[in-house]
């Protein structure tokens, strides 16, 4: 196995001496990747929004097409590469006042990343060279009237 010495940057603490790190190493996504190019991972990073029910533009954020959560993703530069439900994406009414509840969660495996999808979350976790934050408006938008 090949080892690379990387410099870290920022402070270190006083009691601990630098390590060399491996390049299966989780260390090695902290480095640039201009230094090291065929090992970037990139940092992971996590997009978490919750909405209230009533504040919702459609009734479940699961009722989203897929095709809309591909458009959006295009913005956080990942696509859907499959797509998981825990459980069918079924209306059943939870109280009178019309507030659709489905009881699950759509996963969607991303390139370098995933997205949870469920009634009024979502949760978008990524890394390497994706940016989640460019998502936020597309989604806001989507989701928010």
């Amino acid at each position: 196995a090949r080892r690379l010495d990387l410099k870290r940057k920022g402070p270190s603490h006083p009691r601990m001496a630098p390590t060399p790190l491996t390049p299966s190493s989780s260390a090695c996504s902290a480095a640039s990747s201009n230094d090291f190019p065929e090992l970037f991972e990139g940092p992971e990073k996590t997009l978490s929004l919750c909405f209230k029910s009533k504040r919702l533009a459609v009734q479940s954020l699961r009722l989203v097409p897929q095709e809309a959560w591909s458009e959006i993703l295009k913005h956080a530069k990942c696509e859907i590469l499959s797509v998981v439900d825990s459980t069918p994406v079924v209306l059943a009414p939870k109280s009178k006042d019309k507030v659709i509840v489905t009881k699950g969660v759509t996963a969607y495996l991303l390139s370098e990343s995933s997205l949870f999808v469920t009634d009024y979350s979502v949760v978008l976790k990524t890394c390497g060279r994706t940016t989640p934050l460019m998502a936020l408006e597309p989604i806001l938008d989507l989701a928010v009237p």
